[in-house]
């Protein structure tokens, strides 16, 4: 599936302070990943939205390699830090 027009996908950016940010630091490691595969994933628009229903869940579930419990943990962790 082609993202942009090089085939590439879209660009998609983080600022690299936050992985020396307090808060960003707390999250588990699994919670983490998941976060910046919500960041990059071609599923999530421009603004970074992703729409996190089942279908969504097992998306993430296959592009970080954790089992779906593992991604609901996580998501709950990041839902639980704002």
């Amino acid at each position: 599936m082609k993202d942009s027009k090089n085939g590439k996908g879209f660009y998609r950016a983080l600022y690299s302070s936050l992985l020396d940010d307090p808060e960003f630091r707390k999250l588990s490691s699994d919670a983490r990943h998941v976060f910046q595969t919500l960041k990059f994933t071609r599923l999530s628009n421009m603004a970074g939205i992703f729409w996190c229903d089942e279908g969504g869940k097992v998306t993430i579930s296959i592009q970080t390699g954790l089992t779906l419990e593992r991604v609901e943990e996580a998501l709950n962790s990041l839902s639980d830090s704002l």
